[in-house]
């Protein structure tokens, strides 16, 4: 892990990297730190940072379980759940978990009785396996609870704390000793072996916009510990300081701090050292700074690396995984479709197709096919609407920007008519169907969807079905070419294309249309949530993939993306990372202009201009 600093790199010779990397990196015959972390975990965001570099430093640590405390009133359960989330994320098992005090000692004498406290004990007197560091990064309620319970624990335990103020004459109170200043005041008493490392000496700074870069899109760890600077209760003005990871790093890194011997002060009540009485000696840490204001920043380096490195391995196969999220079957659905008869349009002819689909659905569409069609089999292209259209408005045979009242609306929205319709006339066979939730199907999609929800399903997976039973029908029409049918949609269209194109191979294309693609993470940092309906929103997609690691996967597959920079439903920022991921995919492919990205300015909307860049993308590919 540190040979991957750029620290080590810039300052050392090699000879002198080699020798630096042999003392520094614990021997193999040497024993790991046994350690308990005690965290009011969900407190804010830098205990989440401490967790996780312990987690990810099995050369430093064997750690023997976490302990929950408050952070206030009502709070230990947060905290205790919020632990394992964070063992989720980082893909640990094993580790057990305790709940500790859901509130301060009740004075110096009296502990708080807990699994926490009793654990702690408990791993004291294991024998044989070196010494056991108990680290408090939060109230020490539970650590100072130990050692009234059972005093001779001093003789068992180091104790750890992060808390208090600037050392030795800060003059204001800190968060975590002001949470028990008695649990602080017996700590500092009890004639404990006591490292001490007090906040206002030791600083890590991060900003928004360093974890963005650093942290962001690297693993779904990476990307929560990111949210947690883009979203916080604690509104403290920028750069942060990530207090807790400097508690963890310096036992794993003894020699980034200055360490110092001193009598234990007695502590008042707003949290400050009193110097008029003393006790027995504690080691203190000082001196530890680490910002991104210019390097070395030699344990936020290791740090963002061991993020990096816990990264699930890419999926053997993107389309089956996403399949199990979607909870669909990778194989393709089949589908006993029900034809009507056909009428003549101007310029093309259009044929009522329906099929029955889960939960007795039936599936409506239309089928156009070009009125001066050759005899050859031609390529088609399933066509959805956005939200408040339907298959009517995209096979009307007028074409261009008009008002139109979707069946069970009462409000008229000017949007593209016609335009499957058009691309039947320039030569395609085109389906347009009506999915679930819109036009006459809208009465039933929000009941169906939470319904689906609680039975294991997931709406964007009901989406992809349908769409894929349409595919199904296509390939088998004799005037259809099976090797030559993709996929286009605009906004709620553009997402179901996303998704159901990503998750079946047999499409030859996919164009997705202002359809809030791009990035997951972006939508829920700078965009607009509340945008996108239920259907958009899917359980535990990040733990998987990014919109980017999808499109990425389908290279060298023909993909074009409409994404306007003022589009609401998809930040462009989120659109340029889908970009910058999936380029190098198909640039490795061979194709490096199969992936077509137009982004005028504008907002959401499909537009005449972007009609025509549709067209030139299917002439070219299709």
């Amino acid at each position: 892990m540190l040979s991957q600093r750029p620290f080590f790199q810039a300052y050392l010779s090699l000879p002198a990297l080699c020798l630096a990397l042999i003392l520094l990196m614990p021997s193999p015959l040497s024993a790991l730190m046994r350690i308990i972390i005690d965290t009011d975990a969900a407190c804010e965001r830098d205990d989440q940072h401490a967790i996780a570099y312990a987690l990810l430093s099995p050369e430093f640590f064997d750690i023997e379980g976490f302990t929950a405390v408050h952070n206030g009133p009502g709070t230990l359960e947060k905290n205790f759940i919020e632990i394992h989330h964070i063992l989720g994320l980082a893909g640990v098992s094993g580790i057990p978990v305790y709940r500790g005090a859901d509130g301060p000692l009740p004075s110096m004498e009296k502990a708080v009785d807990s699994e926490a406290a009793r654990f702690i004990i408990e791993r004291s007197k294991v024998k044989g396996k070196g010494e056991l560091v108990v680290l408090g990064i939060g109230a020490a309620t539970n650590l100072a609870s130990a050692i009234l319970l059972d005093p001779s624990i001093a003789d068992r335990v180091t104790f750890a704390w992060l808390g208090g103020v600037d050392w030795p004459n800060g003059n204001s109170g800190e968060h975590n000793a002001l949470q028990d200043i008695a649990a602080v005041r017996v700590l500092f008493s009890a004639d404990a072996r006591l490292k001490y490392i007090p906040c206002g000496n030791n600083v890590m700074f991060q900003t928004k916009y360093h974890s963005a870069k650093v942290l962001r899109g690297v693993s779904p760890l990476g990307d929560y510990l990111h949210l947690l600077m883009m979203t916080n209760r604690w509104s403290m003005d920028e750069p942060f300081n990530i207090a807790d990871l400097i508690a963890v790093g310096v036992l794993a890194h003894p020699e980034y701090a200055n360490w110092l011997s001193s009598p234990a002060p007695w502590i008042d009540d707003q949290g400050v050292y009193d110097w008029s009485q003393t006790f027995g000696e504690i080691s203190v840490a000082t001196g530890l700074v680490e910002h991104i204001y210019g390097a070395p920043v030699p344990l936020w380096n290791e740090f963002y690396a061991k993020i990096a490195e816990a990264a699930p391995g890419e999926p053997t196969n993107v389309r089956e995984e996403l399949c199990r999220v979607l909870n669909i079957h990778p194989d393709p659905p089949d589908v006993a479709a029900v034809e009507g008869p056909v009428e003549k349009k101007d310029g093309f002819t259009r044929q009522e197709v329906h099929w029955p689909t889960i939960f007795g659905e039936i599936v409506p569409a239309y089928v156009c096919k070009p009125s001066t069609a050759p005899k050859e089999k031609l390529p088609a292209v399933i066509c959805l609407s956005g939200t408040g259209g339907d298959r009517i408005v995209l096979t009307s045979e007028k074409f261009g920007i008009f008002e139109y009242v979707s069946i069970g609306r009462d409000n008229p929205h000017k949007r593209l008519h016609g335009w499957a319709a058009e691309l039947t006339r320039r030569g395609y066979i085109t389906l347009t169907m009506t999915q679930r939730g819109l036009g006459d199907r809208g009465r039933t999609g929000d009941k169906q969807s939470k319904a689906a929800l609680i039975r294991g399903f997931t709406s964007q997976g009901i989406h992809a079905h349908e769409i894929r039973q349409a595919l199904t029908y296509l390939s088998r029409r004799p005037d259809v070419d099976p090797e030559r049918i993709g996929c286009t949609g605009m906004s709620f269209g553009g997402i179901t294309t996303f998704y159901t194109t990503a998750a079946d191979s047999r499409f030859k294309v996919a164009a997705p249309l202002c359809g809030g693609v791009g990035s997951l993470r972006h939508i829920i940092e700078i965009g607009t949530p509340g945008y996108h309906g239920h259907y958009w929103w899917i359980p535990r997609i990040l733990l998987h993939f990014d919109h980017g690691e999808l499109v990425a996967s389908q290279a060298p597959r023909p993909y074009f993306i409409a994404g306007p920079l003022d589009d609401i439903g998809m930040p462009k920022e989120g659109v340029q990372e889908l970009l910058d991921k999936a380029r190098p995919a198909y640039e490795r492919a061979g194709a490096p202009d199969a992936l077509v990205a137009f982004r005028p300015p504008g907002p959401h909307s499909f537009t005449l201009e972007i009609f025509e860049e549709l067209v030139k993308f299917f002439d070219n590919y299709l």
